[in-house]
This record gives structure tokens, sequence and C-alpha cells, in this order.
């Protein structure tokens, strides 16, 4: 299989992997979740580590924390045969490896911002439900928006970290949340309105919210939040980026050339943040979040 592999990917292959992976990589950092409010410290193996780091007040010294991280496969099977993308290639020319970029991210992002928000909520500590009263929000959903935006940055205030912390912070909303916020950030700025991430919605306070597509809708509207990272080591999370590739090979069953795109990639919460977690017994110090009820307000009831 190996061998076949390889003489596919010699011969038969029509794509240029740099230029196909680099338009890639240009969308993911744009529109995933996960690229975009992470820290990046890339993977050198399959294994790779991870660093956090912080002043600590008490001893007067610089405090770092590592951890291992692995690299997770996520792979898009395509429909696309070979004389599909030769045809690509014939009708957008310099462009092709924008369009077939575009095809391909998608689903990509989705897995990979899948995984992070259930990484997320599953660390997050939790703070209590945000209600609503019809009575007195009905006719004032723009304040309604307001709280919910107050909220998460008191969240963000009372964290642990909160004095060693970057200066922004980020949220992910449920979709009825995110309508109400919609309001807010309309009357407040137009930040977001030239942004292509579908998932942004703008700033506020110094917080960038996102839209949680991966939510199941389910009655459940949830806020989590954390701290945007700087570059390097003080944000919540850190994304790791290994190797991706583009992959061609038989179907064994039904003996068809079939295209793969293979991202390997990891991701984690910051590892300073083990030292309040304390393996669950603790509360995180990076990340919260919080159910919001808007059962009372007519727009969702």
């Amino acid at each position: 299989m190996e061998n076949q592999e390889q003489i596919l990917n010699e011969e038969n292959s029509i794509i240029d992997q740099p230029k196909l992976l680099g338009s890639i990589d240009k969308i993911l950092k744009k529109r995933s979740i996960a690229r975009r409010v992470s820290d990046l410290q890339p993977m050198t193996g399959p294994v790779g580590i991870i660093s956090g780091a912080q002043w600590d007040k008490a001893s007067g010294k610089l405090s770092i924390a590592k951890a291992d991280i692995k690299a997770v496969s996520k792979k898009i099977r395509t429909e696309f045969t070979k004389e599909a993308l030769q045809d690509l290639q014939s009708t957008y020319g310099d462009d092709f490896y924008e369009v077939l970029a575009h095809y391909l991210v998608d689903e990509m992002t989705y897995k990979v911002d899948d995984d992070f928000l259930t990484m997320v909520k599953n660390r997050a500590s939790t703070k209590a439900t945000l209600a609503f009263s019809g009575a007195d929000f009905d006719n004032s959903l723009w304040a309604a928006g307001q709280s919910i935006a107050i909220t998460v940055n008191k969240g963000l205030c009372d964290l642990p970290i909160s004095d060693n912390r970057s200066p922004l912070g980020w949220a992910v909303v449920s979709s009825n949340v995110a309508s109400l916020l919609a309001g807010t950030l309309n009357d407040s700025n137009n930040e977001g309105l030239d942004d292509d991430s579908p998932s942004y919605l703008g700033r506020i306070a110094g917080v960038e919210y996102y839209i949680d597509y991966t939510h199941p809708n389910d009655g459940t509207d949830s806020v989590v939040f954390g701290i945007k990272g700087n570059g390097y080591s003080k944000g919540s999370t850190i994304y790791s980026h290994y190797t991706a590739q583009w992959i061609d090979t038989i179907d064994p069953e039904t003996g068809e050339q079939i295209f793969f795109l293979l991202n390997r990639s990891g991701m984690a919460v910051n590892p300073l943040d083990e030292k309040m977690y304390n393996a669950g017994n603790g509360v995180s110090g990076f990340l919260g979040k919080f159910d919001v009820d808007l059962s009372d307000l007519k727009v969702f009831s």
C-alpha cells in the first residue's frame, strides 16, 4: 500500500502541496476559533512540549510550567476525481489553490473547533446561571446583551490568574446569545464587519466574541470565556501545528483514485492551569463558563 501510494503521489498527483497547504493555513488562521484565540507553539514531532510562564510575586521569580502534547490526526476525504481537479485548474488558473482550499477548510475548521470547544468547556470553572425576566428585558434586549458582556468581563477579572493575564479576552457563545450581543456590537462598533470568519461577532470592552457553530441548539444557551494568547505563553490555550498532507491513493474497494487532506495538530489548556485546577479538585485559573436562561424573553420563547 505504501509503495502504491508513493507512486501515485510522485506520478499522478497534480497538486503542489506547499501551495495548497499554504492556502489552507491562511484561511484557518482567520476562520478557526482555536487558532485565533490560542497561543501558537509549533510541534517538532508527533509528541511535543508546550510551556506557559508567569511572574510569581510570592517568590519573586518567573514561574514556568511544561506539558507534553500529542498530535491528533484529522482526515478530510474529498469526492474530487483527478479530472475534477484538472477542470478546476483549467477554470481558475492562478486562483486554483485558493478555490480548492475553500472547499476543504470548512470541514477542517469545524473538526478543529469542535475538539477545542469540548476541551475548554470540560476545563472551565462554572459560574452562576444568568437569567432575564421578560417583564424587565423584553423591551430592552440591548440591556440583556450588555449584561452578558459585563458578566464575561467580571468573570475574566475574577480569574485567579487575572493579574498576570493578557489584556485581551475571548468568549464563545451560543447562537441565541450571539443574536442578543449582535445589537450591542452594532451599537458600539463595526469592527467585525470586514472580518471573513463566519463565527466572529466583534469586540466589546477588550473581549472578542465568537459564535459556537458546533452548539446543538438544544435549548441550553452557554458562554465559555478565556484569555486570548499574546502569541507565546499567556493565553488560556495553546494550539500546536505539526504537519499537513494532501494524500492521493487507491480505494481498495472501488479501485478508484481518492484524495485526502490530513492535518495533524495538538491543543491544550495552558499548563500553568494545573496549579489551580489540581486534577479537578480546584478551579481553572484560565477558563470560565456560565449558562444563560432566555426562556422568559418573548423572542426566544
